[in-house]
């Protein structure tokens, strides 16, 4: 009797522990979701179509999708777009397309309050046409404006929003597998599509990159990344992901000769577009974690800003108009640089850095043209 009693005692208190524990995870995340403006991570799979620009991946066409936990509506075009039923102004007297990755995109942010939105919005007689896609990297922004010129659109301007991850294709790896195990029902795939980039675990890869090659960890991060602000809390608070990327990234431009074969592609974007007098331009987008020492600092000996210098070599040296974005985010201080950026973010902007960027475009594109 001593033992049935003992057995359903401690049945009682672990049941008692675990609603305790249930509930502190429920107040928890109650309380990340009221009182942060942390966003979910993770993009659904009806977003991505492959081959939709020669072998380079693209928005599927027509449908409702979602972007880090915001709804994202595509045209029929396969351009991001304010609602389902955007109409572009039939009678504009110019065309600016925007070609670029995920920063361009804009996850997580309402597409009126991204960069093109708010271009959308302020010049009502310039067709705006949003044609980023997640993981693109700048041969993938070759293949878009060959294969939107070869359709038959007309532009009278084109910008690049370059991010600094784009010398690398690694980050695009896991959205090509998306895309490939579920194509969209009408998009064929190629017969032999290319293999993915390889993906070997560096030498001086970090703690947080190896538990996440576990595999049921890696499930496990992929599922509460999309459903549960306080792990994202907990997580950003832990690893710090704007410092892990920045650095991650920055190893690649340590090899100068190997940056100057990815930016090749831009050289080559800038005379397509000069041979049809379109006018075109490069924004270079910095990371948050470069505005953490007031914008300066050395990383082993580098310049923080050694991404931008090379870039901005490479463009100078082709003749190539750009701007470099970290100038119009100068602030004093981490909170200020932070702002502009979603909440544990390494490259994404908030609501404020599409603001920023904005007035950037339309002081430099649209302005400039009046």
């Amino acid at each position: 009797m001593r033992v049935r009693k003992q057995t359903l005692l401690g049945a009682i208190s672990v049941a008692i522990g675990l609603l305790l524990a249930v509930t502190l995870m429920a107040a928890m995340e109650w309380g990340v979701r009221t009182f942060t403006d942390i966003g979910f991570l993770g993009n659904s799979k009806n977003l991505f179509a492959a081959n939709r620009f020669g072998p380079s991946r693209g928005n599927t066409p027509g449908v409702l999708a979602s972007s880090f936990g915001t709804p994202v509506f595509i045209d029929s075009n396969g351009f991001r777009v304010p609602s389902m039923d955007y109409k572009y102004p039939a009678d504009a007297t110019r065309s600016l397309l925007l070609i670029g990755d995920s920063v361009t995109f804009g996850p997580g942010v309402e597409e009126p309050e991204t960069f093109v939105g708010r271009l959308r919005s302020k010049e009502s007689n310039w067709r705006v046409y949003n044609a980023a896609v997640l993981g693109h990297s700048t041969s993938d922004y070759l293949n878009v404006v060959r294969a939107l010129l070869d359709k038959g659109y007309a532009f009278s301007d084109v910008v690049l929003v370059f991010c600094l991850n784009d010398v690398s294709t690694i980050s695009a790896t896991e959205l090509d597998r998306a895309v490939k195990a579920a194509p969209a029902a009408h998009e064929p795939q190629a017969p032999n599509p290319p293999a993915a980039p390889n993906t070997q675990p560096p030498e001086n890869e970090n703690w947080v990159e190896r538990i996440r090659r576990v595999e049921i960890i890696s499930h496990a991060n992929d599922f509460f990344r999309e459903r549960s602000k306080a792990y994202l809390l907990v997580k950003g608070l832990l690893s710090d992901p704007s410092r892990r990327y920045f650095l991650a990234d920055f190893q690649s431009y340590l090899d100068k000769k190997a940056v100057l074969q990815q930016l090749a592609p831009i050289e080559a974007i800038a005379a397509e577009l000069a041979s049809r007098g379109i006018n075109f331009l490069v924004i270079v987008s910095p990371y948050e974690y470069q505005f953490r020492a007031g914008g300066s600092g050395t990383i082993d000996g580098h310049d923080i800003r050694l991404p931008q210098q090379l870039i901005s070599e490479f463009l100078v040296e082709r003749n190539i108009r750009h701007i470099d974005g970290a100038s119009a985010f100068e602030t004093n201080g981490e909170k200020g640089g932070t702002k502009h950026f979603l909440a544990f973010d390494p490259m994404h902007f908030s609501p404020s850095g599409h603001a920023t960027i904005f007035s950037l475009i339309q002081k430099h594109v649209v302005d400039a043209r009046r």
